[in-house]
């Protein structure tokens, strides 16, 4: 899991980075580029995330399964 403060600098540098070319650009359709960027790169990574944490939940459910299943095999086998 990322700290709080991971998340407030990350989110800081990114306002940072809009405001800096936003005032460089004097554009404005270039902020809602921007804007849609940044939201695209934070829904990539909330999705790349969420695939990782399925896959970390999967190996322990699949773990747990064969742990049960070899303490059943060795249970049925002492008896």
């Amino acid at each position: 899991m990322r700290s709080i403060y991971y998340m407030i600098t990350e989110n800081l540098f990114w306002r940072a980075l809009l405001l800096e070319h936003f005032g460089r650009s004097r554009q404005p359709r270039n902020i809602f580029v921007w804007l849609g960027s940044l939201r695209l790169y934070q829904t990539m990574k909330m999705l790349r995330y969420s695939y990782v944490f399925v896959l970390i939940q999967a190996f322990f459910i699949l773990t747990t399964a064969a742990d049960l299943a070899l303490l059943l095999n060795n249970t049925l086998g002492y008896l």
